[in-house]
């Protein structure tokens, strides 16, 4: 079935307005909504080929697609994003989110003793490589199109220590050259903000040792060199595609 969220139906059947479905569906984020509606397309698939209602299946079943998806060896953190899936469109048991029954928990214990999650990088690399790299390259106005913006991302991403879901938020609306130093404020949420809590804002001073490694001239370069590509008023986003 597909909902008010594009994943299930649970909110309409309920019998809210349409703007109380809207702001329930809109309780989690694109990005979320992305993982859930393939992980609800995988169970709801599933659960077809036993004819077996998804949205209102007994606890038993869930249990058994859950260990299916252990025995393909899937991460724990994979396995639990659809167990989340089933949870939130799934009517429940007993007034309880099918993700919280006991026995999901309990099995999702087991799946994580059995197979713990593992670190997602095993190594560090040299960051005094990258940044001889960049600095051999030569100065910005001498690098090509893709050159520059790779090493304005790089530089961003070392001074700021941000996300890439946060580089990939900055704009020019929220862009300030204060002359030593220059500001990104996102307007979106990140994925570890909070309710009440204010968007990130990240303030970077030059570096005046290396022109060449100096994180605000390459933007202030990068800017005026990307200015022709903007064609529209609207197309704010700092990061352009150079293809």
């Amino acid at each position: 079935p597909g909902g008010v969220d594009g994943v299930g139906d649970r909110e309409r059947e309920e019998l809210v307005s349409p703007e109380a479905a809207s702001l329930l569906a809109n309780s989690i984020r694109q990005g979320t909504k992305t993982v859930y509606k393939s992980a609800w397309q995988q169970w709801s698939g599933w659960c077809s080929e036993r004819s077996i209602d998804p949205v209102q299946a007994p606890v038993e079943h869930v249990l058994n697609y859950l260990s299916e998806l252990y025995r393909k060896d899937l991460a724990y953190s994979t396995i639990n994003s659809h167990r989340s899936a089933i949870s939130h469109n799934h009517t429940g048991i007993e007034g309880t989110p099918i993700g919280q029954h006991k026995l999901v928990h309990k099995l999702m214990l087991g799946i994580y003793n059995q197979n713990p999650p593992r670190p997602k990088y095993k190594e560090v690399w040299d960051v005094d490589k990258v940044l001889d790299f960049i600095d051999k390259a030569g100065d910005n106005a001498h690098l090509t199109d893709k050159m520059l913006t790779h090493k304005t991302a790089m530089l961003l991403a070392l001074t700021t220590a941000a996300r890439a879901s946060e580089l990939h938020a900055f704009n020019l609306e929220l862009f300030v050259d204060k002359g030593d130093s220059i500001e990104f404020q996102l307007d979106t949420p990140t994925k570890t903000c909070r309710p009440g809590s204010k968007f990130r804002t990240f303030i970077i001073p030059a570096f005046t040792n290396n022109v060449r490694l100096d994180v605000v001239e390459v933007v202030r370069h990068y800017v005026k060199r990307t200015a022709a590509w903007r064609r529209s008023k609207e197309q704010h986003a700092f990061f352009l595609t150079t293809i």
